[in-house]
């Protein structure tokens, strides 16, 4: 015999058409000022949490995410959704992460916080590369010493073929940000770096301490005129002064550092200047570029400076 019941339907209660608050102001105005003691009394500048110029916010690091949740006896749980899309070239890594923050003492979800990291993310998705050699066509060019006239060295210990070129050497390509091709060995720092991000957006969202605190810099333009919470003191830093620019070598002057880089080699004077078959006062960048390959091959070679300067040579004669 089944026995009929009757439901009834009871309509939610409310206070016109607002929301009613469930805390006393008492409360969290307390909350508040717990915060910000924890603030000022627990946390490291520089460690827990950092500031940026022209941002009133500090933005909160994971060591002080991690404060945070000690202090409120939470423990995070992590669920990952891998969207990594390995047909792309490169390939796309994307991880986004939830953080569910779970009371210690209870076993109670108290909040959560969700993350985002991808490698299409300027710091990953590029790299700083070097120049093209237009000679062996390997990434090698790198910045040639000052004391011997500066320009550019195809480095022979990143593979390149040693070739030296002019500061303005037209057919120097290439170099600065290029598009990263082993994302891959990323993968695991992507990850970490989205965890990381939704283990503080949880522990924000779940301890209100977003009135103190922003995830990270680029989350926040400032803060507004009645925000009463207090940032940390900034010390007013003394202006820098700015180095004057370095003067540019004569060549009479580099010719000079050359002559005596290769003195301490034991190569006289009179010994280049018979291989140009001229004084030093009538050299130029070329006898220079020629000197710089010679000290090259004396001091990496293992070759005399006899032999260096035997072979003939007719830089720069008529």
């Amino acid at each position: 015999m089944t026995e009929n019941v009757e439901t009834a339907v009871v309509p939610h209660q409310r206070l016109g058409d607002h929301l009613m608050m469930q805390v006393p102001l008492e409360v969290i105005r307390s909350r508040v000022d717990e915060l910000q003691k924890f603030q000022e009394g627990l946390l490291k500048e520089g460690t827990d949490y950092g500031t940026v110029p022209g941002v009133d916010t500090p933005f909160l690091h994971k060591p002080g995410a991690e404060k945070l949740c000690l202090a409120y006896g939470l423990r995070p749980e992590f669920e990952v959704d891998d969207k990594s899309d390995w047909t792309l070239i490169p390939p796309r890594i994307d991880f986004n992460v939830k953080c569910v923050l779970i009371g210690q003492s209870d076993g109670e979800v108290r909040g959560q916080g969700v993350g985002n990291c991808n490698s299409w993310e300027v710091k990953y998705r590029y790299r700083h590369g070097r120049a093209i050699c237009p000679v062996c066509e390997q990434e090698a060019i790198i910045k040639g010493k000052e004391e011997f006239g500066g320009g550019w060295v195809c480095w022979k210990k990143e593979g390149g073929c040693g070739t030296k070129f002019r500061p303005d050497h037209p057919d120097i390509q290439g170099g600065g940000k290029v598009l990263n091709q082993d994302v891959a060995e990323q993968k695991n720092t992507i990850l970490k770096q989205a965890k990381k991000r939704a283990y503080v957006d949880a522990a924000l969202t779940t301890t209100a301490a977003s009135g103190i605190f922003t995830q990270d810099p680029e989350a926040v333009g400032g803060t507004s005129p009645d925000n009463k919470l207090k940032s940390p003191v900034k010390k007013k830093s003394k202006p820098k002064e700015v180095a004057p620019e370095p003067e540019v070598p004569t060549l009479e002057t580099r010719i000079e550092a050359a002559l005596s880089a290769f003195k301490a080699l034991g190569v006289e004077r009179e010994t280049i200047e018979s291989y140009f078959g001229r004084p030093p006062d009538e050299w130029d960048d070329g006898h220079l570029e020629v000197m710089t390959e010679k000290h090259y091959e004396i001091k990496n070679s293992n070759i005399t400076a006899r032999d260096a300067f035997s072979d003939e040579i007719v830089l720069g004669q008529t």
